[in-house]
């Protein structure tokens, strides 16, 4: 007989989760998979979502264990969905249905699952420390350290069968361009506003741009690019971007806007595998919207 999987609850704030909060509980949620494990949280987003759509990209299994009645409160990536409608009391389901439990960081509910499990003996894991009043939580200081802990916590035994190659997705696109301003700019002009990280090292400067809907794109502008330089698809490496529409209103609409931008783009064409536009940024690279048919 196969071991029964061990379930870990990923725990952390919702709305006020931030950029380095969501890429701990991604670490987390693809590590926990990696390993087999089954990843249960609220359902919700900002770490919750991150954990579970990182266990997904890794091949593996999330559970969402939500306080509404109705599924449609649930974020788009858990592989299965609990609506309760117990409201807060869903906090005590989700640690009690977990062998032990990770927690990214730390908000009221969040304080309340932790309080919850320690009562109830479930191990709990932090993620940067506890500096709590009371015993009970382990420290850890980096997402794998955490993931380790726990299974080791929830008694884990180590899967060393042979896996299939973990699914892989997109997570962002890093774009090398002569002015990072402007390209941030153009970026937000046709897709909405996005948040914003600027980053810089010796010789380089970037924007690191994320919409509510997880797209993450990197612009990019290094010293020794001439400044004259532009994109061309013939030389090795990238050919173009590719962004996925739901269908031909969409590859249409998106072509309205590239028009209301200002931005120069291609005809709208119907081939045989799809519909897709596609403009240029401001350095000339290619944007297009597609929908596959």
């Amino acid at each position: 007989m196969q071991p029964r999987p061990v379930y870990v609850a990923v725990v952390g704030p919702g709305t006020t989760a931030t950029v380095e909060h969501r890429d701990a509980a991604q670490q987390v949620g693809a590590g926990l998979a990696r390993a087999g494990a089954v990843v249960l949280t609220g359902g919700h987003g900002g770490v919750m979502q991150a954990a579970a759509g990182a266990a997904r990209a890794a091949g593996g299994t999330s559970i969402g264990i939500l306080p509404e009645h109705d599924r449609a409160h649930a974020n788009p990536e858990s592989t299965f969905t609990v609506p309760t409608g117990l409201g807060e009391l869903r906090n005590g389901l989700l640690v009690r249905a977990a062998d032990a439990v990770i927690c990214v960081a730390l908000s009221w509910g969040t304080l309340s699952e932790v309080a919850l499990a320690v009562r109830t003996g479930v191990p709990v894991v932090v993620l940067g420390g506890w500096d709590g009043p009371l015993e009970g939580p382990v420290a850890a200081a980096t997402p794998a350290q955490a993931v380790a802990s726990a299974l080791a916590l929830a008694g884990a035994q180590p899967d060393r069968s042979p896996r299939a190659a973990p699914a892989v997705r997109v997570h962002h696109l890093a774009l090398t361009v002569t002015d990072v301003d402007r390209s941030a700019a153009w970026y937000q002009q046709l897709l909405g506003p996005a948040a914003v990280q600027p980053r810089e090292g010796p010789g380089w400067r970037r924007r690191r741009l994320q919409w509510p809907g997880g797209l993450v794109i990197g612009v990019t502008a290094h010293d020794r690019t001439p400044t004259d330089d532009r994109f061309d698809p013939t030389r090795v490496g990238m050919d173009h971007v590719g962004l996925e529409c739901a269908g031909e209103h969409e590859v249409r609409a998106w072509a309205e806007r590239l028009d209301a931008i200002g931005a120069p783009r291609g005809p709208i064409e119907d081939v045989p595998y799809g519909w897709a536009v596609t403009g240029r940024d401001p350095d000339g690279i290619p944007v297009e919207f597609f929908a596959p048919k």
